[in-house]
């Protein structure tokens, strides 16, 4: 009877263990298909963001690597300098918050429909 109940036993085991490798092998073979404008997030092959998202200030991946290794003088084409040496996502230079003190972010805005008053 004890022979038995571990021949069964193994043989559950054995079957349970190779249907959790074969579950496990094709969760991780499975990747993500970027969009045209869109690229995979570093580190992470199953999810895509937009390509202006990487280097804008904010943290868009679920870790966090769209904001790593990314120029810290503000020269990244995702980024704006504003005078006083703070740097904004570019999407914020022309949409109608002031992001910049003296809101040169709002400047040479065309068909802006809000333009700032001058002092």
């Amino acid at each position: 009877m004890l022979v038995k109940l571990s021949v069964v036993l193994l043989v559950v085991f054995v079957a349970s263990t190779s249907l959790a490798k074969k579950r496990t092998r094709h969760v991780l073979s499975k990747r993500v298909t970027c969009g045209k404008d869109e690229s995979l997030c570093p580190g992470n092959d199953k999810e895509c963001i937009r390509n202006n998202w990487f280097c804008d200030t904010k943290k868009d991946c679920p870790n966090g690597t769209d904001e790593v290794n990314c120029p810290t003088d503000c020269s990244g084409d995702n980024q704006f300098m504003c005078p006083d040496g703070n740097c904004i996502p570019r999407r914020w230079k022309c949409d109608n918050d002031n992001d910049c003190w003296d809101a040169t972010d709002k400047k040479d805005c065309a068909g802006d429909p809000w333009p700032q008053p001058t002092y």
